[in-house]
């Protein structure tokens, strides 16, 4: 059903009971219906790239749903019921008009990526630490000003993306992120790097362009030689072209020479 010129879903869903994945992306629907709520045996809903502005209650009744995307469309809020939703292992919201997740979202502690980049999220649930699961999670072009200390004891995290964001500082804690891989810290306005970043043990590619930053600390400098991928430019201080041609220990020691002036 994907693809085509529709406005909504016929009430009479029922008929399709046994139906397990449904794709309604690139069309112009407004609502779902609350009938939706007899596909019993659901496990992918897609109604990405519609117009909804809102969900139904009944959408909670699904209970057998383990992904649900809702990408590009207009929804400002999510219903409550969202949150019975147990089975639910890919949740992808992005580029909606969210301020708030669900309060309960911890409940959800089947998640393994949850993606709301994009919308104006001003906050995240403390509850997220309920996620056990969680493997990945894109915040990015948000509007968060505190980093989320709640996500330091995910240990099975390796992607986040907080890039695109109002930090201005981030937290000791984060040296809690044991199994994190990707850390994008882009486009903020991050003022200092904490030394725990540098224990990260299994990172590789690191992203803190574009903030505040007036130097790179010594044990950061140290940790960018087992990275795969860095950006550390722009920020408060520059790396000139012929250090960046020498090579990575020619940008280490340029970046100590800035730290110790």
């Amino acid at each position: 059903m994907g693809w085509n010129l529709l406005t909504k879903i016929d009430v009479r869903v029922q008929a399709f009971a046994d139906l397990k994945v449904l794709d309604l992306t690139h069309n112009y629907v407004t609502e779902l219906p609350k009938e939706i709520k007899l596909l019993s045996n659901l496990k992918v809903l897609n109604a990405g790239y519609n117009e909804l502005k809102f969900l139904p209650d009944e959408i909670g009744q699904l209970s057998n749903l383990q992904e649900l995307h809702l990408h590009f469309n207009g929804i400002k809020e999510l219903p409550a019921s969202v949150t019975q939703l147990t089975k639910m292992r890919t949740l992808r919201l992005s580029f909606n008009k969210l301020y708030h997740l669900p309060a309960d979202i911890g409940s959800l502690n089947r998640l393994r990526e949850v993606f709301v980049t994009g919308n104006q999220l001003l906050d995240i649930p403390t509850s997220i630490n309920q996620l056990d699961h969680l493997s990945h999670l894109y915040l990015s072009q948000n509007r968060i000003e505190v980093f989320p200390v709640e996500l330091c004891i995910l240990q099975k995290l390796t992607t986040l993306d907080l890039s695109q964001n109002l930090l201005a500082a981030l937290p000791e804690e984060i040296g809690g992120l044991r199994g994190i891989v990707h850390l994008d810290l882009g486009y903020n306005k991050i003022k200092a790097l904490p030394d725990p970043l540098a224990s990260l043990p299994v990172i590789k590619t690191l992203y803190v362009n574009d903030n505040e930053l007036p130097y790179i600390p010594s044990q950061i400098i140290v940790m960018l030689g087992k990275l795969e991928s860095f950006r550390i430019e722009p920020n408060g201080f520059d790396v000139p072209e012929d250090a960046k041609k020498s090579g990575l220990k020619a940008v280490q020691a340029h970046l100590k020479k800035v730290a110790r002036s």
